[in-house]
């Protein structure tokens, strides 16, 4: 992305100058910006002071790094189970049978209950 060709303290220099009451038009024409660009800064910069740029811009770049130190963490760490994934379901075994009641069985017989 292209950077600026105004720094934010002279974007904050041209509102205020907007402020104390030249017309827009004639602010953007000394300035060679267009109006879109006047209000899309006042949207982004409008009552703030030199000093609170540069904090915002401090907060920005300190919450950039938080965000890559994150993203570096993340990928160090094992991959975590998905919480919502359905776990399969476990189907008991059936008890083995004993010989007796195989051979029952086979030969037309009940096996012996109890």
């Amino acid at each position: 992305m292209r950077g600026s060709r105004f720094s934010e303290e002279q974007i904050i220099r041209v509102l205020q100058e907007a402020q104390a009451g030249v017309k827009p038009r004639e602010v953007c024409r000394r300035h060679g910006v267009s109006p879109g660009t006047l209000y899309r800064w006042k949207a982004k910069y409008g009552g703030m002071q030199v000093s609170d740029v540069r904090r915002m811009r401090r907060l920005e770049e300190e919450n950039k790094k938080l965000k890559q130190h994150q993203e570096q963490a993340h990928q160090q760490s094992p991959p975590q189970p998905d919480r919502h994934q359905r776990r399969p379901s476990v189907t008991m075994p059936s008890p083995p049978e004993s010989e007796a009641s195989i051979a029952g069985l086979r030969s037309g017989r009940q096996p012996p209950q109890g």
